[in-house]
């Protein structure tokens, strides 16, 4: 068992409803591939989805942590950003909030 949280979410319930069902292999593509795991949730309501769990502890390990996270700090603002802007653009009929 790996001591990175990121690593060990497989069983977790998460505090917004979600159950963590398995960790999807591989990494996460070109935004903090390399800083996050990949898994499958479900909701209560049984509704599937994809969570990114973001690792900071290697930036902090670093001789200079401010300047290590800096970039890991830009992926998460940039997918949040993307992330609420398809969450306002998407037809109204497709709105569960």
């Amino acid at each position: 068992m790996s001591l990175d949280p990121a690593d060990n979410l497989v069983g977790v319930d998460l505090q917004d409803g979600w159950h963590v069902i398995r960790r999807i292999p591989g990494r996460s593509g070109a935004t903090g591939g390399c800083f996050s795991r990949r898994y499958e949730v479900v909701g209560r309501d049984g509704t599937k989805a994809f969570l990114k769990a973001l690792s900071y502890r290697s930036a902090l390990r670093d001789p200079d942590p401010a300047r290590a996270l800096q970039p890991l700090i830009q992926d998460f603002n940039f997918e949040r950003d993307l992330l609420f802007s398809a969450r306002q653009n998407r037809p109204a009929s497709a709105r569960q909030e």
